[in-house]
């Protein structure tokens, strides 16, 4: 391949090696400079410029990409056309990624591509970006594509395979949140909760428990009242008990020190910290995916989790780009289309607070949030609340099934999101008295708690508006009925809720009744 500084006069079917503007055109990179595209140039007085040419043996860009990308590409896994010399690779299943030596090779002996990938035993969902694959030039030489037989197919999923689990618990603290949190790390890999068994702290009962569970499950779960301190402390006491054996007390992660791993006969028990009982990752979240992906749990399995087993600092998982998109959104839906029954005669957000309707205070307050997509539901008396609406940067959206309940202005507000959106918040209009602050403060604890899926302020200990929502919630959203809001969404996944707490007695007002409207001196609004 040639690449030079040539002049335009001379360039004729050369590739342009730089996107280029010339007056109000984009010329993209990569570009076949034909006559016209010359004249447009020159026209500009660009007398010369850097662009290449392909020659005999050349491999373009692309089919080089998708060259290494197949030949690395291993089981469960599969790559889409590539473009702009770059090959996604992504996971067929879901799993745990394994990368052999492949990118360690290819990234050392061949500089004109370069290999990312996901850390190795990475959890990963199907269809997730797991690696990528870039040629840094516009083409190679057949050389360069001469792939060692030995990294071939090094980058593969193993999946996660169905499997049915016990917990004995003699925990008497232990709770059906800390059973939700529990079940949904079974149900991410695949497995089921067949039952909890809940038995005195003693050697005697749990041993008992494990003999029963032992050939009607393909993993036995352990939670005590107390942590596993040594090996002739109750649990480990209570396999032995029961015929099994100790394979290790302890793993070099944190939080997830005090897990212990054992069997009986072909059974494997963990012993499970009780960090578990909280959904943040911890040394748990480690085995049981290497279990449910048919990994061996072993000493030397737990043996090599101290390099990146320090996860108290550790907020989020790499969550890497998606291909479709490399941006995502914040978003806030204000609920305006609600017919203040209680109120009586009184239409609230259009109630004057300070000389300005209810409504106008509360869009205010999310305005004060950067980077953020607003949208505001109308409905009953739409044509005054939507001039309050206008001018703000906001957009209106009109919901004519308002008379159905507040989850109908929900649905319609989740419609109108776009599919970069990756949070949101359902905001009441009759809520003026939250601060910027609190919605600043829910989305920090998004960033720092990505476990959580759904996040609600406290003050006092009691939970208010506005509600923080992430993408993965949207579609449950968007079946509600009623008049119910979110309520009954987060109620059934009581395990994904993450309560903030806040400084902020405004999530706790709203202006539902004429007394509430009086008591802040807010001058009603009749029909």
């Amino acid at each position: 391949m040639q690449f030079k500084d040539i002049a335009t006069q001379k360039a004729l079917g050369w590739h342009l090696a730089h996107s280029l503007k010339v007056g109000e055109k984009r010329i993209p990179k990569g570009h076949l400079l034909d006559q016209n595209t010359l004249d447009l140039i020159i026209s500009a007085g660009i007398s010369s410029l850097w662009a290449y040419q392909f020659e005999a043996g050349d491999i373009k860009e692309d089919e080089a990409a998708r060259t290494v990308a197949a030949a690395i590409s291993g089981k469960h896994t599969y790559t889409e056309k590539p473009t702009k010399g770059r090959a996604n690779i992504f996971a067929e299943s879901d799993g745990l990624l394994q990368v052999g030596h492949a990118v360690e090779v290819l990234n050392t002996a061949n500089k004109d591509f370069g290999v990312a990938t996901l850390p190795t035993l990475s959890r990963v969902k199907k269809g997730q970006l797991i690696a990528t694959v870039k040629t840094i030039p516009y083409a190679v030489s057949e050389a360069d594509l001469k792939i060692e037989d030995a990294v071939k197919g090094t980058l593969l999923v193993t999946p996660f395979d169905n499997y049915k689990t016990t917990l004995i618990c003699s925990d008497n603290r232990f709770t059906k949140k800390n059973q939700a949190v529990i079940r949904n790390r079974i149900q991410e890999t695949k497995g089921t909760l067949s039952g909890t068994v809940s038995v005195d702290h003693s050697i005697k009962s749990i041993s008992e428990a494990i003999q029963k569970a032992a050939d009607k499950n393909d993993l036995i779960l352990l939670l005590g009242i107390s942590a596993i301190a040594d090996i002739r402390d109750v649990l480990p006491a209570a396999v032995v008990d029961a015929g099994g054996e100790i394979i290790q007390i302890g793993m070099p992660v944190d939080p997830g020190n005090l897990l212990m791993l054992a069997k009986i006969g072909d059974t494997p028990i963990i012993g499970i910290p009780g960090c578990a009982k909280s959904p943040a990752l911890n040394g748990f979240d480690f085995v049981l995916e290497r279990f449910a992906a048919g990994l061996p749990l072993d000493t030397s399995m737990l043996s090599t989790q101290g390099i990146g087993g320090l996860l108290k600092e550790i907020h989020s998982r790499p969550e890497p780009r998606t291909g479709k998109s490399e941006t995502t959104e914040i978003a806030a839906i204000t609920l305006a289309a609600g017919k203040s029954s209680r109120a009586a005669s009184i239409h609230k957000l259009l109630a004057q607070m300070n000389s300005k309707p209810v409504l106008e205070h509360t869009l205010k307050q999310t305005a004060a949030l950067n980077n953020i997509k607003r949208y505001a539901v109308t409905g009953f008396r739409s044509q005054e609340t939507t001039p309050v609406i206008e001018g703000q940067n906001i957009e209106a959206l009109f919901n004519a099934e308002f008379e159905s309940g507040m989850a109908s202005s929900i649905r319609k507000g989740i419609s109108a999101l776009s599919a970069d959106t990756s949070l949101t918040f359902i905001v009441l209009g009759d809520m003026p008295f939250v601060t910027p602050a609190t919605y600043n403060k829910l989305l920090q604890a998004a960033e720092r708690t990505p476990e959580a899926e759904i996040f609600i302020p406290t003050f006092n200990g009691k939970r208010g508006n506005p509600v923080l929502w992430r993408s993965s919630m949207f579609e449950e959203l968007s079946k509600i009925s009623g008049d119910k809001g979110g309520r009954a969404v987060f109620q059934r996944y009581e395990s994904l809720v993450c309560e903030v707490d806040v400084s902020d007695p405004g999530i706790l007002i709203d202006l539902d009744t004429p007394e509430a409207l009086a008591q802040f001196g807010i001058t009603a609004v009749a029909e």
